[in-house]
């Protein structure tokens, strides 16, 4: 549920991954890491006390931890969504280009059309409003949920949206019309935790509080299959670039496999020692990457599931994406955001 705090304790915020697990930490935090590409977060500090390499960047700015990051279409702005209610524009020379005020009480997820100007983002309120990324102007509040939003993706025409929630919902929205198009209710009364649209646009997958995967039909509202195998909450899932391969993770530290056709699960990685926050593909579809409790971000060959670099935080990472060309990584962990390369050869 959502919740606020003082503001004497905004620098000890809460903050997880914009689902079910809260917590309140100290964001008094620096990041051992070889030549990586991240963007991390860390309040108040002037550097981000690398064992090693300096981070290609860092940007301030924000008053609260930054829960995720992620790129404009062309790959030449960042964007940093934070629970302070703000979301922050920034070139690749560090400067703050343009801030948003959402006047939410935080802001969960960010994610940007493909190909218009248009920025969708979650909130703690249950709220999710829409701005024109470009002119920084607020086109659209959608409501419908009444808890926060924990995770949003859009169709690959860009034409719908699934939102999903504290409020063990997901609904589908018309974005010609603004108004939603089909509400999902869990019976198990568990949260939605992650959503995510299959390529050809007619069914969508939900992850929920229990473990269970379930794709749905958008047009009937009826069940096609399920993906069990989790034994606690979904936290994120993406989908190969071909479409037939799901992978999801959860909060029993386990990255499971499946073949959306039959709901089969292929195979299972447990490399990492904790629940595992977020997960993100690259452009190219040939890797991804896993973020974990554990204070690890580790990067995988999308097919095989082999691990192709592990790289160790002292402490936890938000969220973290690649950049367009994967050749970096953006993490958020704190209140800043740092940029790394990550190294052409790294040890597994």
């Amino acid at each position: 549920m959502p919740f606020d705090l003082p503001s004497p304790l905004k620098s000890l915020i809460f903050f997880a991954i914009p689902m079910m697990s809260r917590r309140i930490w100290s964001p008094s935090s620096s990041f051992p890491l070889k030549s990586l590409i991240f963007l991390v977060m860390l309040g108040g500090y002037s550097s981000l006390g690398l064992a090693e390499e300096k981070p290609l960047l860092v940007l301030k700015g924000h008053e609260g931890p930054v829960t995720q990051v992620c790129l404009t279409p062309d790959g030449k702005q960042i964007i940093s969504g934070s629970s302070d209610g703000t979301i922050r524009f920034w070139d690749f020379a560090g400067k703050e280009l343009s801030r948003f005020d959402t006047q939410a009480k935080g802001v969960t997820v960010v994610i940007h059309h493909p190909k218009e100007k248009r920025l969708f983002v979650g909130n703690w309120d249950g709220t999710i409003q829409i701005w024109d990324s470009q002119k920084g102007k607020r086109i659209d509040i959608l409501k419908g949920h009444k808890e926060n939003i924990t995770s949003l993706a859009l169709s690959s025409d860009g034409k719908k949206l699934v939102s999903g929630s504290g409020d063990d919902s997901l609904l589908v929205w018309n974005l010609d019309t603004g108004k939603p198009v089909l509400k999902i209710e869990m019976d198990n009364e568990y949260d939605v935790t992650s959503v995510l649209f299959h390529p050809d646009g007619k069914s969508v997958f939900a992850g929920d509080g229990e473990g269970l995967i379930t794709q749905w039909d958008i047009s009937t509202g009826e069940s096609l299959r399920t993906f069990d195998g989790h034994k606690r909450a979904i936290t994120d899932m993406i989908l190969s670039s071909d479409g037939n391969t799901l992978i999801s993770a959860s909060q029993e530290q386990h990255l499971r496999f499946w073949n959306v056709k039959t709901g089969k699960e292929m195979f299972a990685l447990n490399d990492h020692r904790d629940e595992i926050i977020n997960l993100a593909l690259s452009a190219d579809g040939q890797k991804f990457l896993s973020v974990g409790e554990d204070k690890q971000i580790r990067i995988w060959e999308s097919q095989k599931g082999t691990c192709l670099y592990s790289l160790k935080f002292p402490h936890r990472v938000n969220h973290a994406q690649f950049s367009w060309d994967g050749k970096q990584i953006l993490a958020a962990v704190g209140n800043t955001v740092g940029l790394w390369n990550i190294p052409k050869k790294e040890p597994k």
